[in-house]
């Protein structure tokens, strides 16, 4: 193999020119870099009205103008100096930084592989002072009349370097860089005017009255703005709030989360672990929320000192922000506000057939007449202007109640947990931590107290209160209050089980026999099954839970056995939801069936539920409809 040759050089400082283009690499990558730098410089200076315009995606021409406290004039050539800066001084400021900018790096890093010009004036001074600078060097410096603030104008980005120019995007795709980001920065500052023109258009503009709110539907439109709940929550020097969408107002990527720490823009994992934390089983798999969040912490207890683009932060307790976030978005999605609205553009815009067990069956017609279990109050018929029909009735295209229950599961399930799931006072394995807690109990939305009317084709629970006409799946109602019960007797330990005449012999896979591993077996004692080994690699079962009837438990112990395997973690929350999730095939169907004094208990358990607004596999319990919305849709109002 041929020796390779080194060429031995002297060692040598490198010319100031040559450095700085090299630094500059750290900070400045494209234009959205300078604007970034620039915009928050004039937050940093006080400003409460921003002005950024761009050209040719800022490759050739950024201008951000501020009406900030501007810079004294023998100040202004030692802020172009790499690491002069105004906003520390020791390290000690490094623990407790309140300022978006604090490096001292980002005029001298702009500087040096641009062409740019700053004119600024303090409220103190008489005159402004212009300033030009060409790769690192001062071309200009004069006085000059001037509004109090900085103007700083940028041009002709990598002049210098051609090399990086290369690098570089479509002027399109590095100016959707930059409005995105000034979008962010409205949210962050709602205090503050913020103007955008691209190319001579005026993008948008805030007007500064600080309603985030009014900024969100101003950026990024009024579907999304109406379809957002705010929340909040603080505790130990913490503080969260912001915008959440409606569990029925979700996006396929997480484009759409936003997260603010301090007033700064951030990528943090942390906080997107909440926010889904929150959510829970409220939303379909592969859905994500629409999320605006901003999260205020006490300066030494976050550090943004992380990267030079200051996108990541982390946190000295960062189980104390997620779980304030994830319990602030989880008690505000309990309420009412919680339950998803009726969208109709979205119906419209649905393909037929997308979800196939949403579909008519073929034993139902396309449309049925409004059907109640019991006679309503005189007058009722005339109020709603529909005809009614009695569920009582023996018509043949009514499939009857086909549970097979000789006591329906709502009964069951109401005798067996008379003061609601997830009781306090219930024991618990100290191994298991049970992931929802007590404010699980409060701020219900009490379904209970609905006036229900009936059910329409044989599905959908009908009710309403003094604000709200709602539409319950009876189907996925029953799926998310099963489900509960099961967890919660697998938390609880105290299910009392039904015993059997004639116990359940079931076989299992030799595989779990031989590993001698008795863990899945546990797992069913504490979900109120009686079980015990029966030889080789049978196991007989004496005794269901309450909560189920024989079918329903045999179905559930097939799919259970059939799934488990010796390496099965059953104190992992996600195998535990994925086993539990089969034992939904129990719940009432669409079209089976229910009496008036049964639909009120369903929604009475539904209402002790931790999440009653969907089923475990995220579609939508409930959907409202508010008068407001009716009335748009009747053309009464606009």
């Amino acid at each position: 193999m041929e020796n390779r040759r080194i060429n031995r050089r002297r060692i040598r400082s490198l010319e100031k020119q040559v450095a700085d283009r090299i630094a500059a690499g750290e900070v400045v990558d494209r234009p959205l870099s300078i604007v970034k730098e620039l915009v928050e410089n004039s937050i940093d200076a006080g400003a409460d009205s921003i002005t950024l315009e761009i050209k040719n995606g800022g490759k050739t021409f950024i201008r951000v103008t501020d009406n900030g406290c501007g810079i004294p004039s023998e100040d202004i050539e030692i802020a172009f100096l790499r690491h002069s800066t105004s906003k520390i001084v020791t390290d000690n400021d490094l623990s407790s930084i309140e300022t978006l900018g604090f490096r001292g790096e980002a005029l001298a890093s702009i500087a040096a592989v641009t062409r740019t010009q700053m004119i600024t004036k303090t409220p103190e001074e008489a005159t402004g002072t212009r300033i030009s600078i060409e790769g690192s060097a001062v071309t200009e410096k004069v006085p000059v009349g001037a509004a109090e603030g900085t103007t700083i104008i940028v041009r002709d980005l990598f002049y210098n370097t051609p090399a990086r120019m290369k690098f570089l995007k479509k002027d399109h795709t590095e100016s959707g860089l930059i409005i995105d980001f000034m979008c962010r920065m409205t949210l962050a500052y709602p205090g503050i005017r913020f103007r955008l023109i691209n190319n001579g258009k005026m993008m948008f503009h805030t007007i500064g009255k600080g309603d985030v709110l009014e900024n969100i539907y101003a950026v990024y439109g009024k579907e999304t703005a109406e379809n957002l709940i705010p929340f909040e929550g603080e505790e130990d020097g913490i503080r969260a709030e912001g915008y959440i969408s409606q569990p029925t107002y979700t996006k396929s990527s997480r484009r759409n989360q936003f997260y603010f720490v301090n007033g700064r823009n951030v990528s943090d994992k942390t906080m997107e672990d909440a926010v889904s934390a929150g959510y829970g089983d409220k939303i379909f798999e592969n859905r994500y929320p629409v999320a605006y969040v901003f999260l205020t912490v006490p300066a030494n207890t976050v550090d943004v000192n992380v990267h030079p683009n200051k996108k990541e932060v982390r946190f000295d307790e960062p189980e104390k922000v997620r779980e304030l976030i994830r319990r602030s978005i989880f008690e505000r999605l309990n309420t009412r506000e919680g339950v998803g609205r009726f969208d109709r553009e979205s119906i419209l815009r649905e393909k037929p057939g997308a979800e196939p067990d949403l579909q008519a069956r073929e034993d139902v017609a396309p449309f049925k007449r409004v059907s109640f279990a019991d006679p309503l109050p005189e007058g009722t018929q005339e109020k709603m202007g529909v005809e009614v029909i009695s569920l009582k009735t023996d018509k043949k295209d009514e499939k009857p109640y086909s549970g097979g229950r000789t006591q329906s599961a709502v009964s069951i399930a109401r005798s067996s947990h008379p003061e609601g799931y997830f009781s306090p006072a219930a024991p618990k394995d100290p191994e298991l931590r049970d992931p929802r807690e007590e404010e699980a109990r409060t701020m219900r939305f009490d379904l209970g107290s609905l006036t229900v009317l009936g059910v329409v084709f044989l599905t959908y629970i009908t009710a309403y209160d003094e604000e709200y006409f709602y539409l319950i799946d009876q189907h996925a109602a029953h799926e998310r209050v099963f489900y509960e019960q099961f967890l919660d007797a697998f938390y609880q330990q105290e299910a009392a089980p039904q015993l059997l005449m004639t116990p359940l012999i079931r076989e299992t896979d030799l595989k779990i026999a031989a590993s001698g591993d008795t863990g899945w077996m546990e797992f069913l004692r504490k979900s109120g099954f009686i079980i015990e080994e029966f030889g080789g690699k049978s196991v007989r079962i004496s005794g269901i839970p309450a909560y189920m009837d024989l079918s329903e438990a045999q179905r559930f112990l097939d799919d259970y056995i059939d799934s488990v395997s010796d390496s099965t973690n059953f104190k992992d929350q996600k195998t535990l939801d994925k086993i539990i999730l089969r034992s939904c095939k129990a719940a009432v169907k669409a079209n089976d069936r229910l009496g008036m004094e049964e639909i009120r208990a369903l929604l009475e358990d539904l209402s002790k539920c931790s999440n009653p607004f969907s089923c475990p596999h995220g579609r939508p319990a409930i959907i409202r409809l508010s008068k407001r919305e009716m009335e748009k849709m009747f053309k009464r109002i606009v």
